[in-house]
């Protein structure tokens, strides 16, 4: 087996359309490139990032436990986006803060998905 990397990272969400608002609006992630009122797909550098509803909708308790899943978003500031996320009213778990070679820090989306922003040094 010859694993080259992660394509595509999906996450379940509850409500597109305010999931798609979070990621866009508040992450600033352009307007996907692939939807359909149950996927939203977005191109990023060297992968894609996905987000997808349940045709039976999911309740709270049928989405990943929080903890269960993490994924980073590569940065090039993470204390502006640190200052970003705090003025839209981002609940923030942890960070910024320094680990082995990057800073790291830790919130939640709108369904309860952890995310972290990476940013590495140098």
């Amino acid at each position: 087996m010859d694993i080259r990397g992660i394509s595509v990272v999906s996450v379940q969400v509850n409500d597109m359309e305010r999931a798609r608002h979070f990621y866009e609006h508040v992450l600033g992630l352009a307007e996907p490139y692939a939807y359909r009122e149950d996927w939203a797909e977005y191109e990023l550098p060297g992968s894609h990032f996905a987000l997808y509803r349940s045709r039976s909708r999911a309740t709270p308790t049928q989405l990943p436990a929080s903890g269960g899943q993490r994924f980073c978003f590569e940065v090039g500031d993470i204390a502006a986006a640190h200052k970003e996320l705090t003025k839209a009213g981002v609940d923030i778990h942890f960070g910024p803060k320094e680990e082995h070679g990057y800073h790291l820090l830790e919130f939640e989306d709108i369904d309860g998905n952890p995310i972290r922003l990476i940013q590495y040094e140098g």
